[in-house]
């Protein structure tokens, strides 16, 4: 069974648009709290208890230097890949571009043929 679709305006597709939009910069704020809490309550005791006294400038320098090697090695390698995959996917099964691409493409011959273009 097939369920029919909606019309139910833009309200909600806007207020889903929004909160994705957000959702990352929630994210950067929760990481830099969770980080925060974590230097306090984990991190500087485990040092102080092996006799390293770590600063918390160097904690964040530390994570940030993590963050950013992982933000180079998505968009060196992963990103490029996910996209390679994810065309795959959308021309081999079904997709309606590939359908209208194809139809274009008959078109466009059809149209050199008239012409007497050649490729």
């Amino acid at each position: 069974m097939i369920f029919k679709q909606r019309n139910i305006g833009t309200f909600f597709g806007t207020v889903k648009l929004i909160i994705s939009s957000v959702t990352p910069y929630a994210g950067w704020i929760s990481l830099a709290l969770v980080g925060i809490m974590s230097f306090y309550t984990t991190i500087y005791p485990l040092f102080s208890s092996w006799g390293i006294e770590m600063q918390f400038w160097v904690f964040v320098i530390v994570i940030t230097l993590i963050v950013v090697i992982i933000a180079i090695i998505e968009w060196v390698f992963l990103l490029p890949s996910y996209y390679e995959a994810n065309n795959i996917q959308v021309w081999e099964h079904g997709s309606p571009f590939r359908t209208k691409l194809e139809d274009l493409e008959k078109d466009l011959a059809k149209i050199k043929g008239k012409l007497g273009i050649d490729d």
